[in-house]
């Protein structure tokens, strides 16, 4: 990436640049489905954002000192 901090900044930014760039040119396939795909990249991205959330809420549980009610017990269906 470069040889000193400035031009590993220089060089960084200059590529983040470019990668934005390139975002600008394909704004319109972020609600468009893709081939081969079920959603489109929005609805994706909403998907993992709404699961990571869900995660971090159940791992905060579980690492906290409260105690975990049980689950009530279903056949699958």
């Amino acid at each position: 990436m470069g040889e000193t901090p400035a031009a590993v900044h220089t060089r960084l930014r200059s590529e983040l640049d470019a990668f934005e760039a390139h975002l600008r040119g394909r704004e319109t396939d972020w609600t468009r489905v893709q081939p081969g795909r079920d959603w489109t990249p929005a609805q994706e991205a909403e998907h993992v954002a709404l699961i990571n959330e869900s995660i971090t809420r159940v791992l905060a549980l579980l690492l906290s000192d409260r105690e975990v009610r049980p689950a009530p017990r279903r056949p699958a269906s």
